[in-house]
């Protein structure tokens, strides 16, 4: 892992952590425990997306560990949408959805790619600054 004192964290590391049925949970909690050092960082799509998924079981939840400072929403600038939307652009014949493509802009933004994800079929495809391939921890 690139020397860093934050880690991107992803849609799918969110809902394994939180839904205990989830075949990644185990994974989950030993990367949760691991990098509990590090400042874990996500986007408002992330977030909205983990909501969704995670609305049977309880998504409040995430609202409580957001607040408890768990993780942080990364907001984006309206001028910053024009980054996302290349990126969407981009990746068109994978069908990128929005939650990706925005955190591909936040490994731009970071200067790294070290993610919490489950999603491993789309984030070792997935590459940010054009070139640099994420380094999936989980």
């Amino acid at each position: 892992m690139k020397n860093s004192s934050n880690i991107i964290i992803d849609t799918g590391f969110i809902y394994a952590l939180y839904y205990k049925k989830d075949l990644n949970h185990q994974k989950a909690k030993e990367a949760a425990i691991k990098y509990n050092n590090l400042e874990w960082l996500t986007t408002c799509f992330v977030f909205h997306e983990a909501f969704w998924l995670l609305h049977e079981i309880d998504p409040i939840q995430i609202f409580q560990a957001e607040r408890a400072g768990i993780f942080r929403l990364v907001h984006f600038e309206r001028s910053q949408l024009l980054g996302i939307e290349k990126i969407v652009e981009k990746y068109a014949d994978r069908q990128i959805d929005l939650a990706d493509a925005s955190l591909i802009y936040l490994a731009e933004q970071l200067g790294h790619g070290n993610i919490l994800s489950t999603d491993i079929n789309d984030f070792t495809v997935y590459r940010w600054n054009r070139t640099n391939s994420f380094q999936i921890l989980l």
